[in-house]
């Protein structure tokens, strides 16, 4: 399938394949009526990735594992949202932060309150607002991740 993006600034068409395409049955939130997406994949840009509205060319978020930014990230899906997204066994949730990123990369944050939870098996996703203060809406990812090395820890 084509898809229109602006994702770098100028309008480009890429091609993704069907494995791509997801649904968010409730939209995103403040984006309700986008509910078909594409998760684009660059190998030059990864760990990046970027969640594409296919409703809107200029609706794109970029990505990143939630894993990478808060490796003991932790919290529980409710029971809904299982089965909203049809997790079991055999189908593994992936977990995502929205970043951030302004012109001075160095203040990039990562939104680990509102974690992008997706089933690539069934291709349906929602965006899980957690009910507890225990992650920060604006993680600051460098500083976090500068912080971990200097304790050397990974």
């Amino acid at each position: 399938m084509e898809v229109r993006t602006t994702r770098f600034g100028a309008p480009e068409t890429v091609t993704v394949g069907d494995e791509a395409l997801l649904v968010f049955p409730h939209g995103l939130p403040g984006f309700e009526h986008h509910v078909h997406f594409a998760l684009l994949e660059e190998p030059a840009y990864l760990p990046f990735r970027w969640l594409q509205s296919l409703h809107d060319p200029e609706v794109a978020f970029i990505l990143l594992d939630a894993f990478l930014v808060c490796p003991d990230y932790d919290f529980e899906l409710s029971p809904a949202d299982v089965t909203l997204l049809q997790l079991d066994e055999h189908a593994l949730p992936r977990v995502y932060c929205i970043l951030v990123v302004p012109r001075d990369i160095r203040q990039m944050t990562a939104n680990l309150k509102a974690p992008v939870v997706l089933n690539p098996r069934r291709r349906l996703g929602k965006q899980v607002i957690l009910p507890d203060d225990r992650y920060p809406l604006r993680y600051p990812v460098l500083a976090a991740q500068d912080a971990r090395q200097a304790a050397g820890v990974r």
